[in-house]
Order: C-alpha cells, then sequence, then structure tokens
C-alpha cells in the first residue's frame, strides 16, 4: 500500500522512520533488502504480486507516471466548457421561453459535475480546490480521505463493527448490501428498510439518482466538521482523534479555511444558475434536480461499474495486495471511437488504475495488454465487459445476494 500510494514522495518516505520496529534480516543474519523481499501469502500469490511490482517499476522507468500537462489542460478546458454550455443553454432558454433547453442547461451541468479531474499531490492543491471544491462542491480532503481508503481496502468489509477500517465505498446499508455477511446487520433495520433491501435489484437505479447530494452531504459535513445532529460525519471524531494524538489540527486553518470557502462559493454560483438564470422559480427547481440528480445517476454508473457486484472480501481472508484489487475490479471495454472511456471520465480502465495508482490516466491503456498477460499467466481472473453487460451483472448479483432475503 505504502509503495503505491507514497513511492514518488519524499516527505512521506521520511516518516516512515517514526514507526521502524526493527532491521529484517535472513537466515544467516544479513540484512534483507524490504524492496526485494516476498510478499506474504503463498507461492502463486507472491508470485503475482512480484511480477505486478516489477511491472510497476518498469512502467515507473519508461515515463509512463508522468502526467502530461497538456492533456491535462485539455481535460480542464473541455470540463469548463460543459459548464460554459449549461450557463449559455440556461440563459438562452430562458430569454426564449423553452423549458427544455434550460433543462438541457441542466443536464450539462450534471455532465460537467461528472467530468472532474482529481489530482492530490501537494503542488497540485490550488488546482484540486478549485476543481474539487469550487466546481464539484466536495471537500478534496474528504475525496482524499474516502478515496484513498477505497485504493487500500476495495470491496473489504470492516474487521470489526464500527471500527470502519473497511472499504466506504460499500458502506451502503440499509439501502443496499453487496455480500451476505452485510445482510447480518438486517436484523437491526425497519420494516421497510428490509423491505428496500429485498427488491434492492429494483431499487438500485433509483437509489442512484441521490448519489451526488448523498456525498455531497457527507463532504460538507466533513469540511465544516459536524460530529454531532443530523449532518454528523463519523468521519470528523476519528480525524479528530488522530490530530489530538499528533499533538495538533488535523489540518492547517488556511487550507480549511480555503476549502469552507470555496464549498459556499460553489453553493453561490449553483443557486446563481439555477434560480437566477432561469425563468421562474419552479424551472429554477426542476433545473437543479435534473442537474444534482443527473449527476448521481451518471456518477454511480461509472464508479458502481468498476467494483460493484465483484467479489467481496472479509478482511482476515484477504488475498494478496495485487490479487484482491483484481478479483474486486471490473474493467468497461472502450468503443472505437473512445465514447465509452470518455463518459467514464477513465474509469473504465479500474484494474490498471487500482494496480499502479500512480499513473496519468492518459498513460493506463499502454498498461492494460501487459497486465493481461500478467493475469493469463498467473491465472488470475481478469474481468472485463461491455458496459451494458456490466451493469446486468451487478444487477444480478444484487439480486442473487437477497435471493433468500425475507422482507418481513
Amino acid at each position: 500500500m505504502f509503495k503505491n500510494f507514497h513511492a514518488n514522495s519524499p516527505t512521506a518516505r521520511a516518516h516512515l522512520s517514526r514507526f521502524l520496529q526493527g532491521e529484517l534480516v535472513g537466515d544467516d543474519g544479513a540484512p534483507v533488502a524490504a524492496a526485494t523481499s516476498a510478499p506474504a501469502g503463498d507461492g502463486a500469490a507472491a508470485a503475482f504480486e512480484l511480477d505486478v511490482r516489477a511491472l510497476a517499476d518498469a512502467a515507473k522507468a519508461e515515463g509512463l507516471f508522468d502526467a502530461n500537462l497538456l492533456y491535462y489542460a485539455w481535460k480542464f478546458a473541455s470540463t469548463v466548457a460543459l459548464a460554459a454550455g449549461a450557463a449559455w443553454a440556461t440563459a438562452a432558454g430562458a430569454a426564449a421561453g423553452s423549458v427544455g433547453a434550460q433543462l438541457c442547461g441542466a443536464g450539462l451541468l450534471a455532465l460537467f459535475w461528472q467530468h472532474q479531474v482529481f489530482k492530490s499531490r501537494p503542488l497540485n492543491d490550488v488546482g484540486v480546490l478549485v476543481v474539487g471544491n469550487l466546481f464539484q462542491g466536495f471537500s478534496c480532503e474528504w475525496w482524499k480521505n474516502k478515496h484513498n481508503t477505497h485504493h487500500a481496502v476495495p470491496n473489504l468489509h470492516e474487521s470489526k463493527a464500527g471500527l470502519h477500517d473497511g472499504d466506504p465505498d460499500i458502506d451502503t446499508l440499509p439501502f443496499l448490501a453487496w455480500s451476505a455477511r452485510m445482510l447480518e446487520k438486517a436484523g437491526e433495520f425497519s420494516p421497510a428498510a428490509r423491505a428496500l433491501l429485498a427488491w434492492q435489484a429494483w431499487t438500485y437505479f433509483p437509489l442512484l439518482l441521490f448519489a451526488r447530494l448523498t456525498w455531497a452531504m457527507q463532504s460538507f459535513s466533513f469540511a465544516f466538521e459536524f460530529e454531532d445532529g443530523m449532518f454528523a460525519n463519523n468521519e470528523v471524531a476519528v480525524r479528530r482523534k488522530v490530530a489530538a494524538e499528533k499533538g495538533g489540527r488535523a489540518r492547517g486553518l488556511k487550507y480549511a479555511f480555503a476549502e469552507r470557502a470555496l464549498i459556499v462559493a460553489h453553493y453561490a454560483w449553483t443557486f446563481a444558475l439555477c434560480f437566477g438564470a432561469t425563468s421562474s422559480p419552479a424551472v429554477g427547481l426542476a433545473h437543479l434536480l435534473v442537474a444534482q440528480c443527473g449527476c448521481g445517476l451518471l456518477l454511480a454508473v461509472a464508479f458502481g461499474l468498476g467494483h460493484n457486484g465483484m467479489a467481496v472480501h472479509d478482511a482476515h481472508a484477504r488475498p494478496g495486495f495485487a490479487a484482491l484489487q483484481v478479483s474486486t475490479t471490473r474493467n468497461v471495454a472502450n468503443d472505437a471511437l473512445g465514447l465509452t472511456g470518455w463518459f467514464m471520465g477513465g474509469l473504465h480502465l479500474q484494474i490498471e488504475h487500482h494496480l499502479v495508482p500512480g499513473v496519468p490516466r492518459h498513460n493506463l491503456a499502454a498498461l492494460a495488454p501487459r497486465l493481461q498477460a500478467l493475469c493469463k499467466k498467473h491465472n488470475v481472473p481478469y474481468r472485463c465487459t461491455g458496459m451494458f453487460d456490466g451493469t446486468e451483472e451487478v444487477l444480478r448479483h444484487l439480486a442473487e445476494v437477497v435471493k433468500d432475503f425475507p422482507a418481513a
């Protein structure tokens, strides 16, 4: 995990000395280099792990870890163009008295919110704040915390109830259960919640409409540190505890102020567009709902295809790190025009992204055939489907999980 997240960060590596327990030595007493030591697990798992590490090292030597600034400049400009198109369509539609044109603007706004570029390296903090907090309305720190945890333990149950050391992306109860283990908690739910779970294959898409709103609420409560009340976020208590142990705040005051100010600015321009540029308050409300719910559906479909319906593991019975990433992840085949990859925002190459997360999205395609060959060599299933086939797999999995589950 450390190598995957921090291989290119001397700052992070400098912190390792605080955790030093001792030096690893072989049977002959000679020091063993950690970088060349075999990973834990059986022979087959260890061999696959070492080959993945070697592939990552080769990719770095070839320059595949280097981001193309022109590519990201183009992605930034084309994404902003979607926002400009949303504003133009909304204003032009209002001037012409066309509700349809105004709602087309809402659709473009939903697409704008879906197509964001998150990049969490320190030198890009300003860009991340603009793209994440101002454009998207999501706290960058909340996103990095959530997404990095997901990368470390994809589709992994928490080891103990309330410990929150599992994958936050499958923490979807009481609305969706991704495994029989998750259903064990159903006895705590109300009859209405149990009925929803029993029909989760049918409620999946309606629930996705609220995905962006849910994430926005979680992000807002995280940024403004709400620990109690209806907007309470359990991550806040954990973060404060860690900060207290370190003898300081969880984050700098300037960064915290910037996060909050830009989130407020996000809602200011969003409401100005929805209610200031539309022809009536009713159309403004419809505009807001179409944009928010439309984006939720687009985001959740793109994110969901990567992992939903794939293997879910218990914390104490997980495979090796590389095998965990592959067994819990699904790729989506791109089409000849690249439209699927564009719609997915690069997430169609999730296996590559999870195994070598330091590689920017424009270089992931170069790794795909090599990783496929590596998985074939080690008899590790490499799952790749079409967008519709993958969605069907997700729905079948949801139905299978609850096939014997009593709704009442």
